[in-house]
């Protein structure tokens, strides 16, 4: 410090860049008729135009915007829809989370991908999550059991089943 006292500026530094997508999954495992929800970390700035795109097969380049369809504007306005439902969520400045929830998985939609873009105007990221089916098998177990009856004498009576039998008639 000095006689004539201290000046000083502050800045605020604004870093822009491209946006990061990510997934805690790269592939989702349901059955047929699940609700699953799949969600999407995004990093960027500025705010970047996020969509959920599906793509029936990666042979397939063909990718259907989701987010123009279901979006959450747009179920407001039509409750029939309830399928589908996409949902954007800021965290911070440069953070979102997107998430895609479907209410009942439909047969067509396993070994598909769905893809979770962002694209500012310094460049574009992708998340790409495939779908693949669960087989849950339900064993089927069938109980039997099998009491054996042994007596020395013709009248003894037994129990099998719930049924009573004379033991002369059982063991023939």
């Amino acid at each position: 410090m000095n006689s004539v006292g201290t000046i000083g500026r502050f800045y605020e530094v604004d870093v822009q860049f491209p946006p990061y997508v990510h997934s805690s999954r790269e592939e989702v495992r349901h059955s047929v008729g699940d609700a699953v929800v799949i969600e999407c970390m995004v990093d960027a700035n500025p705010e970047p135009d996020i969509r959920w795109l599906h793509r029936y097969s990666n042979e397939t380049k063909q990718e259907i915007d989701l987010s123009r369809q279901y979006s959450q504007e747009k179920l407001d306005k039509n409750r029939e829809d309830r399928i589908w439902f996409i949902k954007h969520e800021q965290l911070n400045a440069t953070r979102w989370k997107t998430s895609l929830f479907i209410q009942r998985i439909p047969k067509r939609l396993f070994n598909s991908n769905f893809i979770c873009r962002a694209i500012n105007r310094y460049g574009q990221g992708e998340q790409i999550i495939t779908m693949l089916e669960s087989h849950h098998f339900t064993k089927k177990h069938r109980h039997t059991s099998t009491t054996s009856v042994y007596s020395s004498s013709l009248s003894t009576v037994s129990t099998m089943t719930g049924r009573t039998f004379d033991e002369t008639e059982y063991l023939r």
